[in-house]
């Protein structure tokens, strides 16, 4: 369990200064409600798992908000690019997990897929999502993501540029 001092501003997290932010299909969203996140927690004897995330409003956390989550066997690196799908090319490597899921400003939901459930999308789907973490200290982290979301029934997509975050650490 953890806790946040309420600001002044009423967004949950006792600095204005941490944030998550992103373009939906080129539409820029800010969030800095509830912006926290884990790094680098063990989750087994070679799993590590980080999640991170924030809602636009505080204790409304039925739409407008997201979620990053990350699964590494071995510890987490810092200004490594975690994919959902292989990678072979220097400093990109597949996680065990690499996930993205937001609740749209209506609630609805999409989420990014791994490469594993390909079969499950539209045939050409882009399996892309991205995931770097930069910082990550015991106050705070610090990082950028990118992804393609798809809804519940796969009817709909939304492109995720420009992702970045500085968040609180718990």
């Amino acid at each position: 369990m953890s806790a946040c001092t309420k600001s002044a501003g009423g967004n949950g997290n006792a600095s204005k200064d941490f944030y998550l932010r992103f373009k939906a299909d080129g539409v820029q969203n800010e969030y800095r409600a509830h912006v926290e996140g884990n790094f680098n927690k063990p989750s087994g004897p070679t799993e590590y798992i980080t999640i991170l995330g924030g809602t636009k409003v505080q204790f409304e956390a039925k739409k407008s908000n997201m979620t990053l989550g990350l699964t590494t066997v071995g510890t987490t690196m810092l200004h490594t690019t975690y994919t959902n799908y292989s990678a072979s090319a220097p400093g990109l490597k597949k996680a065990k997990l690499a996930l993205i899921s937001f609740l749209d400003e209506n609630g609805k939901p999409y989420a990014s897929w791994g490469e594993e459930f390909s079969l499950v999308l539209p045939p050409g789907s882009p399996i892309d999502v991205r995931l770097v973490i930069t910082e990550a200290s015991s106050t705070h982290i610090r990082g950028n993501f990118s992804g393609t979301l798809y809804s519940a029934d796969f009817s709909a997509k939304i492109k995720i540029t420009d992702g970045e975050f500085y968040l609180e650490q718990h």
